[in-house]
């Protein structure tokens, strides 16, 4: 069994940490992120089917 790699990156709700998520997530990494905007954050992951922790709830 082979892990991926795996990333925490804070500032992920817009520009470049949002940019950073994207590509580690689309180099194989598991890629998470993390924002003071949560909202914003889920609803990149909704677009993206990614899953969801819905701090809400």
């Amino acid at each position: 069994m082979t892990s991926r790699p795996v990333v925490l990156i804070t500032g992920a709700s817009s520009g470049f940490g949002k940019a950073c998520v994207d590509h580690l997530a689309q180099l194989g990494y598991r890629a998470y992120g993390t924002s003071q905007r949560a909202i914003a954050v889920m609803e990149h992951d909704e677009q993206h089917g990614a899953a969801l922790d819905d701090p809400r709830h």
